[in-house]
């Protein structure tokens, strides 16, 4: 497992770390259903699920996006070679198709 990954956002790319992952989680409100389902990509950072895109920024130190859509598959990519687990909720369409806006 590679101790840092690239992470891309808003044309820049920034290193990340295990330990920056870890500490951008700390100030990161964990995943939760009362706040709505608005991203369906998710990270098991300790015992939290986190969005993948919330998490990713915060860990570049970079404000999260407007659009936070377009950074889906670079968080994802980026999460995953740290070794953090990445989930997804998914509807039975979603599961069969796919996400348009959300596949590498």
């Amino acid at each position: 497992m590679p101790r840092t990954a690239p992470f891309a956002h808003r044309g820049k790319t920034y290193t990340l770390t295990r330990d920056q992952v870890e500490a951008a989680a700390t100030s990161l409100e964990p995943a939760d259903s009362a706040r709505g389902l608005p991203y369906v990509w998710y990270t098991l950072v300790g015992s939290h699920l986190y969005y993948v895109v919330e998490v990713a920024t915060a860990a570049a130190g970079q404000a999260f996006p407007d659009n936070p859509t377009q950074y889906v598959a670079e968080a994802r990519t980026t999460l995953k070679a740290l070794g953090y687990p990445i989930l997804s909720w998914a509807s039975p369409e979603q599961i069969e198709k796919g996400h348009p806006s959300h596949t590498c």
